[in-house]
């Protein structure tokens, strides 16, 4: 007897390709290869209505859901994962005053990469023709400008340490690229959260208490612990490990996080020189 599939969203019979209720598309090969989520990009940015609440909401309280959600193939009701990422970004880089994202001319200078790129540095300074202090202030306006549209590079790089610890054959790589993605989302919307956060109480103690309190030594620590918590809630809803198996594999995903946003500092560094 043939066996009759059910619609990843609302569970009813599928007679055919779409649901009869919702319209759920079912999951065949195609929709699970990388070049699906970038073709309906365009489609997705006509149509947010309540599918970016739903998505949002998803991200910040219920970590993980989005992504189990796009691996089960129940994907009509939310944002498409890259469109869900282009709004978080917009919305980061238009409310987020100071970022690590952006990183200074000085800054670049000190990463662990640069000494190997001093050299290049002041030769594409001198062919300029400006001066380094000129060069430098034009650099710094320039990087925030194109910091802004670049951080998915970051994604990329993320992807194979996500790929290595849950290689598994129930999952594809867009859904390890789905997890990268989001993983990176909320980690610029917790960025913002966690920087009001310690603003407002910076202003609420320097009211109440007259002190002075510098907001970074708030943010210096939840900022982490946030990223912690949500990659433990995140990994044991999408990758059903056990809370042993999460913790265990939580720093090396920090690592991957870690080298990824040191090579999208590189590839910034690059691409900002060759635009001043």
């Amino acid at each position: 007897m043939e066996k009759i599939l059910q619609c990843a969203s609302c569970a009813t019979d599928l007679q055919g390709a779409f649901c009869s209720q919702c319209g759920e598309r079912q999951l065949d090969p195609e929709l699970r290869k990388i070049r699906y989520l970038l073709g309906d990009f365009i489609e997705e940015l006509t149509s947010l209505d309540g599918k970016f609440i739903k998505s949002f909401v998803n991200l910040i309280f219920i970590p993980g859901r989005n992504e189990l959600n796009f691996h089960r193939g129940a994907r009509v009701q939310y944002l498409k994962p890259i469109t869900l990422f282009l709004l978080i970004n917009i919305v980061f880089v238009a409310l987020m005053p100071l970022s690590d994202f952006y990183v200074s001319f000085v800054d670049q200078k000190n990463q662990i990469y640069s000494p190997h790129l001093l050299e290049w540095i002041q030769s594409t300074v001198a062919a300029s023709g400006l001066s380094e202090q000129v060069f430098e202030s034009q650099y710094n306006q320039s990087v925030k400008l194109l910091a802004r549209s670049i951080i998915i590079i970051g994604v990329p790089f993320l992807l194979p340490f996500i790929v290595l610890l849950f290689n598994h054959q129930r999952y594809f790589l867009s859904d390890h690229f789905v997890f990268a993605l989001n993983l990176y989302g909320w980690w610029m919307l917790w960025m913002l959260i966690s920087w009001w956060f310690s603003d407002a109480i910076a202003f609420l103690v320097l009211n109440i208490f007259e002190f002075d309190l510098n907001p970074g030594m708030i943010f210096g620590p939840i900022m982490p612990l946030g990223v912690v918590i949500y990659l433990f809630i995140s990994i044991g809803r999408m990758y059903e490990n056990s809370w042993l198996l999460t913790l265990l594999k939580i720093p090396i995903v920090l690592v991957g996080l870690a080298v990824s946003h040191l090579i999208f500092r590189y590839i910034q560094l690059i691409l900002t020189m060759w635009t001043v």
